[in-house]
């Protein structure tokens, strides 16, 4: 399929000077593929996995006395994949959308109701260029791609949490791919070395569902840390609580789950716990919580024994400790700013940046985390990423040096991550950016995503972003995870949220006052999530398609192939005028007899597997915002 797929060409200039792997002598040093030009040596690391997926990520090292010359137009991926027939759109028409090959991107996370949405383009005159936006990964678009014509093709996903570009030419029956870290021109000193972006390439022959869900298995078991040694099998289950409400707010609802029995397996406190702020901050809504961004230290007033006794009273009532912090910001306001302005990139804006690419910097990181993980016995670290470093990267660099500080920074975000990995062994890190605009191979490598979405950030949020967020995102991701809001027994709206990783904050903001949920109800849909939960890493299967508007279907499958077990879950929506949908399930044995339960009325019934096939599966619903949920398994 790949022109010598083992290798995945790449390319870059020097001097001006179009380099290509193709037609540089390669040599094994070690596990790497070493190239060189001059002074200049280029190492590439790879993989190869059994599903016929490559992995790929070069570093540029320069062994001369001098600078080198400069490198730019750093291709880490330029091949090109063959196709029966590539057919191009040109300028004033829409393209070939019932045949021949397309890009299938998705919208990142972009602050809306769609974040994660699928988007079609036709291959374009002139080439399709997708992008990230403002240095965060998965802004503007996901760094991650199909491009097929229905059958067969491959998926791409780029690995650099910064700001990457890629493109797709049409080339006489092929189409030409390239990606890496735009806008790069830069000088190696001497005895420097840097890494670029890695690219994972997974060719398929067998339709687009099953090759999304190779890519998801890949994931889960090489990429993610997930159900290794010391980590659990599934990411966290939640009670979140805002950080500014206070210990008695706190200590309130680790007691209200423990009296209620609702077998939340996390204590999350959000941000608001640090810093010098006047008055009160009862929410990420109100106070003044924002300008003491940067000082890590907690709030003598709002935690007048830090939060070792919330940690404490956690650990007594079975749940690990989850603590927010931001470390890669900092308020000029805040007094460690004040003291230590020489460790932050500064643009003239309020925030500024602390400079990962300096050693002392990623240190500090690192024994600022550490000691709060060590101090208070946390098993998840929440790192949260609030603004666009690319315009504080670009200050930074140096003359005949683009490109060079977001090189050094975004690698020393990796060494510090991986420090805190090292160092604790149990730990998982969730990985938040403004919800999920750090979402790359390479940070789903090291973490999970608990919070997707900044969308969902208000008590009452509408549930139907939820659905469209899981939808999107679970076409290429195993783990990831959101919150149900304040309103916790609403069925519809817990359903909505069902997702690998789950919190609720119904207990722990201050203004919550005397809200009081159906415990019964809340103890019954906790027991029904933790019981398909491990189903949500499986295979996936949008079985409603994308859903557009409020008057739809929408709804998924995630199936075990290995056990033949899965869940349907469907919602007919608040404008929806049809009460019933047929769809197809993924993953069914022909030959096999399945045993469906209906969790809403307790009923059984067995399909054969072949009727499944042909006839599909009716789903029913009355009203208008309601939910549907079926577990499944093989019985034959």
């Amino acid at each position: 399929m790949f022109k010598k797929a083992e290798l995945m060409e790449f390319s870059f200039k020097y001097g001006g000077v179009k380099m290509s792997s193709a037609d540089l002598e390669a040599k094994m040093q070690g596990d790497k593929l070493v190239y060189k030009v001059g002074d200049l040596t280029v190492m590439r690391s790879r993989k190869s996995f059994s599903c016929g997926a490559e992995y790929s990520l070069l570093h540029f090292f320069n062994g001369g006395k001098s600078d080198s010359d400069v490198i730019s137009d750093v291709f880490d991926v330029d091949d090109c994949f063959g196709f029966d027939d590539v057919k191009v759109a040109s300028a004033g028409y829409c393209g070939y959308y019932d045949d021949g090959v397309k890009i299938y991107a998705s919208e990142g996370c972009n602050f809306d109701k769609t974040e994660f949405s699928p988007v079609v383009h036709a291959l374009r005159d002139g080439g399709n260029r997708y992008s990230s936006r403002g240095g965060r990964s998965s802004q503007g678009y996901m760094p991650f791609f199909e491009v097929s014509d229905g059958k067969r093709g491959f998926l791409m996903a780029i690995g650099w949490t910064g700001q990457w570009h890629c493109g797709f030419d049409a080339r006489n029956k092929a189409v030409r791919y390239f990606a890496g870290v735009e806008n790069l021109s830069f000088r190696l000193h001497p005895q420097e070395e840097v890494r670029t972006a890695s690219v994972l390439l997974l060719p398929f022959e067998s339709g687009s569902d099953r090759a999304h869900n190779e890519f998801r298995k890949l994931i889960r078991k090489h990429f993610s840390l997930l159900d290794s040694a010391g980590r659990s099998e599934v990411p966290p289950f939640c009670m979140s609580s805002w950080g500014g409400a206070g210990e008695e707010v706190l200590l309130a609802a680790i007691e209200k789950n423990s009296k209620q029995k609702l077998g939340f397996e996390y204590l999350w406190v959000d941000a608001g716990w640090y810093g010098d702020y006047e008055g009160s901050s009862p929410s990420e809504f109100l106070g003044d919580w924002f300008g003491s961004t940067g000082d890590w230290v907690c709030h003598g007033r709002v935690y007048p024994d830090t939060l070792k006794p919330v940690f404490t009273a956690a650990e007594k009532a079975g749940m690990g400790g989850v603590l927010w912090l931001e470390p890669e910001r900092a308020q000029k306001t805040c007094r460690f700013y004040r003291k230590n302005p020489d460790m932050f990139i500064d643009v003239g804006a309020q925030s500024v940046l602390l400079n990962l690419a300096e050693k002392k910097c990623r240190d500090y990181m690192f024994d600022t985390v550490a000691g709060f993980i060590s101090d208070y016995g946390l098993k998840c670290y929440r790192q949260d990423f609030n603004f666009d470093p690319l315009p504080y990267w670009e200050k930074a660099d140096e003359n005949d040096r683009k490109g060079i500080t977001q090189l050094k920074y975004v690698a020393g975000l990796y060494e510090v991550w991986d420090r805190l990995l090292n160092s604790f062994p149990h730990l998982i890190i969730d990985n938040c950016s403004s919800g999920g605009k750090r979402l790359d191979i390479e940070t789903l490598s090291r973490s999970v995503p608990l919070w997707r979405s900044d969308v969902n950030c208000e008590f009452d949020f509408d549930p139907e972003s939820a659905q469209s967020h899981n939808i999107g995102l679970s076409r290429w991701l195993p783990y990831h995870g959101n919150g149900v809001g304040k309103f916790i027994d609403d069925r519809y709206r817990f359903r909505s949220c069902h997702s690998p990783a789950l919190s609720s904050n119904f207990a722990g903001y201050a203004e919550f006052g005397d809200y009081s949920p159906d415990y019964e109800e809340v103890r019954r849909l906790i027991a029904e999530y933790k019981e398909v939960r491990p189903l949500l890493s499986k295979d996936f299967y949008p079985v409603f398609g994308f859903p557009e508007g409020d008057a739809s279907w929408a709804g998924w499958e995630y199936f075990d192939s290995a056990l033949q077990k899965g869940v349907v879950t469907a919602f007919r929506r608040k404008k929806c005028l049809s009460d019933s949908v047929t769809i197809f399930l993924g993953g069914i044995n022909r030959n096999a007899v399945y045993e469906f339960t209906d969790r809403d009325s307790g009923e059984k019934f067995r399909v054969f597997g072949s009727s499944l096939i042909s006839d599909g599966f009716t789903v029913t619903a009355p009203k208008t915002r309601t939910s549907r949920l079926w577990t499944f398994q093989a019985v034959k």
